[in-house]
């Protein structure tokens, strides 16, 4: 038992000698080197080759650097690794001097971290996506949260740099234009792609909202300030050059070129003495005024279409077919239709042959108004349309030759027919004038007025209120001067009561009807006639400032007797019951003698000296 004791403690007392032999001679053996002549050792002052984390590098980190402090660039995804050396793999907590090739992990290095280094700080570019990282040379590869003094390149989120942002800057401040649509981006230099809210000095080119910019935006900017043109519809962009693209709602010292909102007025001056009264059934009252034509014009009726009578125009449906051919029979007698004579304001007027005696008439086509008016007549069976009536009651009785006759008529359903005397040679008043050369003798005003005269007063003595006397209205043989009074389209049955509606031509209607908006037969009747005298006299319309004038019972009308101003004094009175009696017109002194024109009164009439040559005195 002893002994085995003392064996065991001999066994153990020659172990230990063995291990101490062995430690000793482990000390004396050389330290294992690398290729590079360093010395291997665990905690050495060279870089580990295992797996370093947290590495301080000042070299840039090439790959994914996730806080990483390193002055130069880390290459490959070292992690917290501090060295002085470049780590080339993977270092795990070593300290070392020398590079570390395996994954170093919590390395201190001052070289550069080749692989994927994460919290790195470094003074050199990251070009693989760094995360919260600090440099002063550019990120190439989505940089988030990063400040640089260098481009990034790619999608910098909330960046602040001086060099230009080329995809998709967010937040970025620049002074160089932005090309698209950029979007909250702070830069010193030109944003590339959609940058939105961008504060510039240079254009932006694409789509920017909300940009301040110095220098013209190219697409869509929106609100805009600009000192220079806008070239397309600028959107509330505030800029100090031009927006070439859409720009909407913009302050600019210089024309805009497309789309100006402007305002057009349009004046149109009308001979008329009403300021803006219908010509038809008019109801509305007015007054003079002094937009009056100073030389002659056309007055149109105002029963239909307002075209001038005697005008070539289109010629009704069914006489369409063949003018030389084309036939009516009316009432058993047949008729050639042949030229268009003209249009009034109810119909057309055609050239025509009775074909049993070939006698030349004239025949009417007139459709039915909307409001179809028909009046009984003595002697037939059926009413009759109101103008065939009408034109029926002034031929009545003794024929007057001052008024067209009506030679027979047809009635349908939609239209009617009216076979008129047409008296060859003649033509309207109105076109005899212009055919006029220099001022129209007395005499012969006398003649066509004493004419004009006794139609009126047959009609209403007739009972027909004619209402559109006028110089279209009366045709004249320009070699007889026989004149005849045509077209009852516009007139009415005479009644004693005042009417409250005027449906002619407003040249023509009395001043009673502008202010009181009633009118009486008979005085208005007398006013047209003045008007025409004084068309036939002076080329023109009354004016305001003439009535005055016309109203001085001592009116004085250079180259005109006495009586012929007493005429015109009395047919253009203002108070309708201040003028002449209808029915005294034709006796009145210089309608019924023939006046000796004073030389001293009258100019020269063969001298061809204009009508304005009639100055209207008053003594």
């Amino acid at each position: 038992m002893l002994f085995t004791v003392l064996g065991v403690i001999a066994l153990f007392l020659r172990e230990r000698d063995t291990n101490n032999t062995e430690e000793e001679v482990q000390n004396d053996v050389p330290p294992v080197r690398n290729s590079d002549g360093r010395e291997i050792d665990d905690w050495c002052k060279e870089p580990s080759l295992l797996e370093p984390v947290s590495v301080h590098s000042e070299e840039p980190s090439l790959e994914e650097p996730v806080s990483v402090h390193s002055e130069e660039p880390s290459l490959e995804e070292p992690v917290s690794v501090h060295s002085e050396e470049p780590s080339l793999e993977e270092p795990v907590s070593v300290h070392s001097e020398e590079p570390s090739l395996v994954e170093p992990v919590s390395v201190h290095s001052e070289e550069p971290s080749l692989e994927e280094p994460v919290s790195v700080h470094s003074e050199e570019p990251s070009l693989e996506e760094p995360v919260s990282v600090h440099s002063e040379e550019p990120s190439l590869v989505e940089p988030v949260s990063v400040h640089s003094e260098e481009p990034s390149l790619e999608e910098p989120v909330s960046v602040h740099s001086e060099e230009p942002s080329l995809v998709e800057p967010v937040s970025v401040h620049s002074e160089e234009p932005s090309l698209e649509e950029p979007v909250s981006v702070h830069s010193e230099e030109p944003s590339l792609e959609e940058p939105v809210s961008v504060h510039s000095e240079e254009p932006s080119l694409e789509e920017p909202v909300s940009v301040h910019s110095e220098e013209p935006s190219l697409e869509e900017p929106v609100s805009v300030h600009s000192e220079e043109p806008s070239l397309v519809e600028p959107v509330s962009v505030h800029s100090e050059e031009p927006s070439l693209e859409e720009p909407v709602s913009v302050h600019s010292e210089e024309p805009s070129l497309e789309e100006p909102s402007l305002d057009l007025i349009f004046f149109s001056a009308e001979s008329s003495w009403s300021e803006d009264l219908s010509s038809s059934f008019l109801t509305v009252e007015s007054s003079w005024s002094d937009d009056l034509s100073s030389g002659f014009l056309t007055a149109e009726s105002g029963c239909g279409d307002d075209e001038p009578l005697f005008v070539d125009s289109a010629e009704p449906e069914k006489l369409m077919e063949d003018k030389e051919t084309q036939t009516i029979e009316i009432n058993s007698h047949c008729y050639a239709i042949e030229a268009q004579l003209g249009e009034g304001g109810c119909g057309a007027v055609f050239s025509a042959t009775r074909l049993e005696d070939g006698l030349q008439v004239a025949v009417k086509l007139s459709d039915f108004e909307e409001e179809k008016r028909f009046i009984s007549v003595d002697g037939f069976e059926d009413p009759l349309p109101l103008e065939i009536a009408l034109h029926f009651l002034a031929n009545k009785g003794p024929k007057v030759k001052e008024i067209i006759e009506l030679l027979d008529w047809k009635v349908e359903t939609d239209r009617y027919f009216m076979v008129l005397e047409q008296p060859i040679p003649c033509m309207s008043l109105h076109e005899f004038l212009l055919d006029c050369e220099g001022i129209i003798p007395e005499n012969k005003l006398r003649t066509i007025m004493y004419q004009t005269t006794v139609a009126a007063q047959t009609c209403c003595q007739r009972g027909v209120l004619h209402r559109d006397i006028k110089l279209e209205n009366l045709l004249i043989n320009p070699d007889t001067l026989e004149v005849k009074l045509i077209d009852f389209g516009c007139g009415d049955l005479l009644t004693e009561d005042s009417f409250q509606y005027f449906r002619g031509t407003r040249e023509y209607f009395p001043p009673e009807f502008s202010s009181t908006g009633r009118y009486h037969g008979e005085p208005a009747t007398v006013w047209s006639l003045g008007v025409v005298l004084f068309l036939l006299v002076f080329y023109r319309f009354p004016e305001q400032s003439d009535l005055p004038r016309m109203n001085n019972r001592r009116l004085r009308i250079k180259g005109l007797s006495r009586d012929c101003c007493d005429f015109f004094h009395g047919c253009l009175q203002l108070d309708p019951k201040d003028r002449l009696e209808l029915q005294n017109l034709s006796s009145h002194k210089w309608i019924r003698t023939r006046t000796r024109r004073n030389e001293e009164n009258c100019p020269n009439l063969t001298d061809g000296s204009s009508h304005s040559n009639h100055p209207i005195t008053s003594n």
